[in-house]
């Protein structure tokens, strides 16, 4: 099926604006004909959609497929196989399943129209002194919220202790047959998890830093971190 049957076989079956998908919870616009290749772009300052012949109501799912079929038609513009690639990425179409083969001609499409050297949009400019001052500017004086933080740190350690336990599964069973590791036990302070060794939490955590934040604590510096949290040798710990 190509793009123009699939989107046809749509208008002819429900509608171009179906009442159906727009109640769905789920209603995605998408342009029939691809900005890209000269149609109208939807403005929301007009407030009639019924006015705007190049959009059509779809499903996540519809989508998707209209994507797919626009980029496998089109394996030389690069603007749509982004697309194709974007929509993929996309949380709302988790519940879609795509098979290594079609991944991997998304992969190739992608990789054969990406731009690059002097080709790329952004070859050869740079930031002007006054552009770097203005956003350095902007980020120091942003305002974080307590709630914010407390809601990045709970999401940080979420991650953390996902990632510690999903390691422990792959590298669980080496580090308890494997005797020539120096054992010297180690603290996370935030989490308060304790390992066997440096090794052991560099594999379960991935933070290859943990050695050298020790050994500074160990001298009486508590000023480094790896991976965001304060690291110490369990002896050091307790006798603070």
């Amino acid at each position: 099926m190509t793009y123009n049957e699939f989107i046809q076989n749509i208008i002819d079956t429900r509608g171009q604006w179906s009442e159906e998908v727009r109640l769905s919870g789920v209603c995605e616009k998408h342009h029939i004909i691809p900005r890209c290749m000269g149609g109208k772009p939807f403005k929301r300052s007009e407030l009639n959609w019924k006015h705007l012949e190049n959009i059509i109501w779809l499903f996540p799912e519809e989508h998707y497929i209209a994507h797919k079929l626009l980029a496998l038609e089109n394996p030389t513009n690069y603007k749509l196989v982004s697309a194709w690639k974007r929509i993929h990425l996309d949380k709302r179409h988790d519940n879609k399943e795509i098979s290594c083969e079609e991944y991997r001609i998304l992969r190739e499409c992608y990789y054969k129209t990406s731009p690059r050297g002097s080709e790329h949009p952004f070859y050869g400019h740079h930031l002007t002194n006054e552009h770097k001052n203005s956003i350095s500017k902007a980020q120091k004086n942003k305002l974080v919220s307590d709630k914010t933080k407390d809601l990045i740190r709970n999401n940080t350690l979420k991650q953390f202790e996902n990632s510690a336990e999903n390691n422990l599964k792959k590298w669980g069973k080496y580090i308890k047959n494997n005797k020539n590791y120096y054992k010297r036990k180690i603290i996370c302070i935030e989490t308060n998890i304790i390992y066997d060794s440096i090794t052991e939490a560099t594999r379960l955590t991935g933070f290859s830093s943990i050695k050298h934040v020790c050994l500074s604590y160990h001298k009486g510096d508590k000023t480094h971190v790896a991976g965001g949290y304060h690291w110490c040798y369990l002896e050091d710990f307790e006798n603070n």
